[in-house]
């Protein structure tokens, strides 16, 4: 197995448990973002980012990495 590969299943695992216990961190990093970009304008990303479904979106984002980074190590392990 390569390095490479060993830090890309790393920062997948990371990045996971960011999203699945720190959502609320996540939230205020996009709503940073969008306030900063010219989407700022409309008005309804804004309201999105900061609503209590992006935190839903941002839980399922986590979960979905966590399962890809478990079933990569598990499928590297396995092939050797």
């Amino acid at each position: 197995m390569s390095v490479t590969y060993i830090l890309f299943l790393l920062l997948l695992f990371a990045s996971a448990f960011c999203y699945l216990f720190f959502p609320k961190v996540i939230q205020s990093l996009a709503m940073r973002a969008v306030q900063v970009a010219i989407t700022s304008r409309d008005q309804s990303l804004v309201t999105f980012v900061g609503s209590k479904q992006y935190l839903a979106v941002v839980r399922a984002v986590g979960f979905f990495a966590l399962a890809a980074a478990v079933s990569l190590s598990i499928a590297s392990f396995e092939g050797g």
